[in-house]
């Protein structure tokens, strides 16, 4: 299975950060560079992020 990073629907052209979903865990990167560092978190403490800014979006 290989490996998928999404781009943020919110990226504008000079980029921002692209996403890899997984059931476990959720990899972070700077979507200008493939080789930045990336950074993982547990899934369900992506879940609450994403929760937490879609309400403060509201």
């Amino acid at each position: 299975m290989s490996i998928v990073w999404r781009k943020s629907t919110r990226s504008g052209g000079n980029g921002c950060v692209e996403v890899l979903l997984d059931p476990k865990a959720v990899g972070i990167r700077d979507s200008k560079d493939a080789n930045s560092p990336e950074i993982f978190v547990d899934a369900a403490a992506w879940r609450a992020f994403v929760q937490h800014v879609a309400g403060e979006q509201r």
